[in-house]
């Protein structure tokens, strides 16, 4: 069973700091463990400390994804040169002392740094940074980047990162079978307005709350929709890779499929019919391939066919067929 961990940075952090609690809050709702411990040592988080409370008390495994911010993602990648686990998420994230005193004497920096390792032990990382990090040059998490072939996602605007925000679906539709004619219900996992209306004045039975073994999850449902929606019109810039649900299911009646209505909500809010009109960009051959279909491909500022490339080329990796033509005289 996967269980999510969250490890706060130094300088007297704790487990309730930040974004934490919205996340274990977000992980909880949905059934999924996740815990948030105020770990030792808290304010110079020395590794002769943090590495057995790793081992003995929290018995870090190979299912367990680690979430670390700041002295929190350092550790967990110098952690992983000895230990198997899942996948872990760097979020200000950093590879040398940076000068400061209280990180030379951490022991995270006493022996080179062992790349191979540390990508073999887990199966993938992902990295956010931010270019106007007060502590941590960009230079450093590009660099882990690199060596770990990380995905990356890089911002100029949110600072340590302190303050940043994943949107994770609280209702989901599913179903037992991915075809037109299914039967389709709404699992409301946290937030319970939308059972809570659509059972009134009956009481709430309590697998509306519950995905059944059988069940399969195939798109967001319409609070999460309406959230997305939401941050997209307080965007003035919008990177989309990636449809909410299953598309390619047709529907019974009428152009959008079972599975496409928050995909739908999406497109509403980016393409300005909900007020506000953020600068799009698109890519991802499903992505745009739903929208063709649907017509409104001049809807979008920018559309392009390559996703995960386009991600990668933003992110500041450099692809091998553009520096191929870049070097053509």
């Amino acid at each position: 069973m996967i269980r999510v961990v969250l490890l706060h940075g130094n300088g007297d952090s704790h487990g309730t700091d930040n974004w934490f609690p919205y996340i274990k809050s977000a992980l909880d709702d949905q059934g999924v463990e996740c815990i948030a411990p105020d770990l030792p040592d808290n304010v110079l988080a020395r590794k002769k400390y943090w590495f057995p409370y790793f081992t003995d008390v929290l018995k870090l495994s190979p299912s367990d994804i680690i979430i670390g911010h700041s002295s929190g993602a350092l550790a967990i990648f110098k952690y992983a040169e000895d230990h198997k686990i899942g996948a872990s998420i760097l979020i200000g994230t950093y590879h040398t002392d940076l000068g400061y005193e209280d990180e030379k004497t951490s022991g995270y920096f006493d022996t080179p740094w062992d790349w191979e390792k540390i990508k073999a032990n887990q199966k993938w990382t992902a990295i956010f940074a931010s270019t106007d990090d007060p502590y941590i040059p960009v230079a450093e998490p590009q660099f882990i980047r690199d060596k770990l072939g990380s995905e990356y996602f890089e911002f100029t605007d949110q600072g340590h990162l302190r303050n940043f925000v994943f949107a994770v679906p609280h209702d989901f539709v599913v179903t037992n079978k991915i075809d037109k004619a299914a039967d389709t219900r709404v699992v409301d996992f946290s937030s319970h307005s939308f059972v809570d209306v659509m059972y009134y004045p009956k009481r709430v039975p309590a697998d509306a709350a519950k995905l059944h073994a059988h069940e399969k999850i195939l798109d967001i449902g319409p609070f999460s929709s309406a959230f997305v929606a939401g941050a997209v019109q307080l965007s003035n810039t919008v990177v989309w890779n990636g449809t909410m649900g299953v598309t390619e299911t047709p529907s019974i009646e009428g152009p959008i499929g079972p599975f496409a209505h928050g995909t739908e909500t999406l497109i509403e809010a980016i393409t300005g019919e909900m007020g506000h009109k953020p600068f799009s960009v698109v890519g991802g051959g499903d992505t745009v391939g739903y929208i063709e279909s649907r017509g409104i491909m001049d809807h979008f500022n920018h559309v392009s066919t390559g996703g995960g490339a386009s991600l990668e080329l933003m992110s500041g990796h450099k692809l091998p067929g553009v520096e191929a033509l870049m070097d053509k005289k």
